[in-house]
C-alpha cells in the first residue's frame, strides 16, 4: 500500500514538474524574437487607376512589445511600396496587440521623383506579394497570415443561412436607438452644445430640472421646440439657443421603411438547416447554372447570327 501511494505522489509530481517546465519554455519563447501574423487587402476604386492597399491588420503574438519604423509591400523582387513610415514617431507593437490601419485610394505611384506603372506587376498572379516590416532588430516578413472568419462562407454552403446586420442611425455622432422621438440641441452661453434626446417615455421622469415634459409637447417637433422656447423665455432652461430635431423623420429618410418588408425570424430546426437548407442550396446552384448555361449559348447564338447578317 505505501509503494503504491509513494508511486502515486510520484507520478503526481512528474506530471506537476512537466507542466511546470512546458510553461516556463512557453513563457521563455513567447518573450523571444518576433512573430507577427498579418493580412491586407489590396483593392480597386473607381476612385484612382491603379491598385493600392486598402487596409492592413497586424498582430503582435509575442508577449514583448516590437518596435516598426516602415510597414512595406514587396512585389516579386525588387519592387517596394512604402505604405508607412514610423521613423520620426515609431509604430510600438505592444504585447498580443492588435493593430489595424485603413488606408484612401492613391493618385499614382512615384520613384525618384518620376512616375511609375505599377499595373503589370500587382495584375499578375504570377508576382508574389508580401508585408515587410522594417523593426528594431532589423528586416521581418510577415509569414504568417490571419485567418479570419466571415459568415458569408457559410451563406454560400447553406442558402438557410441568415446573415442579419445590427443598424444605428446617428446623429452629431451620437446613436440613440429606435425609440428616441427627438433631440433637443441646446447651445450653452458659455458656447458649449449640448444633446438631449427625447423619448415617449420622458413624460413620466424629469428630463429637465426645473420642469416636465407634457404628453401635448411631445406630439410633434414643432410643438416641443415652442414648449422649450417658453421654458427658456421663463428663464427655466438656461441657453442661448436651441433646436429640435426630428429623429423619427431622419430615419424615415434613412431607411425608406415603405420599401422594406418585415420578416419574422422562426427558429430552424436542426434537420431543417443542415439538411434541407443544403438541399435547396445544391437545387438552386444547379437551377442557376443551367440559366447561365442557357444565357450563354444563347448569347453565343445571337453573335453568330449577327456575324452572318
Amino acid at each position: 500500500m505505501l509503494i503504491s501511494v509513494d508511486r502515486l505522489i510520484a507520478g503526481v509530481t512528474l506530471i506537476i514538474s512537466t507542466i511546470a517546465a512546458w510553461y516556463s519554455a512557453r513563457a521563455f519563447f513567447l518573450k523571444r524574437g518576433i512573430r507577427i501574423q498579418g493580412s491586407y487587402t489590396i483593392a480597386t476604386s473607381i476612385s484612382c487607376s491603379d491598385k493600392y492597399v486598402s487596409d492592413i491588420t497586424l498582430y503582435n503574438v509575442k508577449d514583448r512589445a516590437i518596435v516598426v519604423f516602415k510597414i512595406i509591400l514587396q512585389l516579386g523582387y525588387g519592387f517596394y511600396i512604402e505604405l508607412d513610415n514610423y521613423e520620426n514617431e515609431p509604430l510600438i507593437l505592444q504585447p498580443f496587440e492588435a493593430w489595424h490601419r485603413k488606408y484612401d485610394p492613391i493618385d499614382m505611384y512615384t520613384m525618384n521623383l518620376g512616375r511609375i506603372d505599377l499595373k503589370e506587376l500587382m495584375n499578375s498572379a504570377k508576382v508574389r506579394s508580401r508585408l515587410i516590416l522594417s523593426t528594431a532588430e532589423g528586416k521581418y516578413e510577415v509569414r504568417s497570415w490571419i485567418r479570419t472568419w466571415d459568415p458569408d462562407e457559410v451563406f454560400f454552403r447553406n442558402y438557410a443561412t441568415s446573415i442579419v446586420q445590427a443598424r444605428r442611425s446617428t446623429f452629431e455622432g451620437s446613436a440613440y436607438g429606435s425609440n428616441a422621438r427627438f433631440v433637443v440641441e441646446l447651445s450653452r452661453t458659455d458656447g458649449q452644445r449640448s444633446f438631449i434626446p427625447i423619448y415617449p417615455s420622458d413624460i413620466s421622469i424629469r428630463k429637465f430640472r426645473h420642469f416636465r415634459l407634457t404628453p401635448e409637447s411631445i406630439q410633434s417637433r414643432q410643438r416641443l421646440e415652442e414648449f422649450l422656447l417658453e421654458q427658456a423665455i421663463a428663464g427655466l432652461l438656461p441657453c442661448r439657443d436651441l433646436a429640435v430635431h426630428d429623429l423619427e423623420l431622419l430615419r424615415a429618410e434613412a431607411y425608406d421603411e415603405s420599401k422594406r418588408p418585415t420578416v419574422s425570424a422562426r427558429p430552424l430546426t436542426w434537420f431543417q438547416y443542415h439538411v434541407a437548407g443544403r438541399i435547396a442550396t445544391w437545387l438552386e446552384n444547379r437551377r442557376l447554372r443551367r440559366l447561365n448555361k442557357a444565357r450563354h449559348q444563347q448569347a453565343l447564338a445571337q453573335s453568330k447570327q449577327s456575324y452572318r447578317e
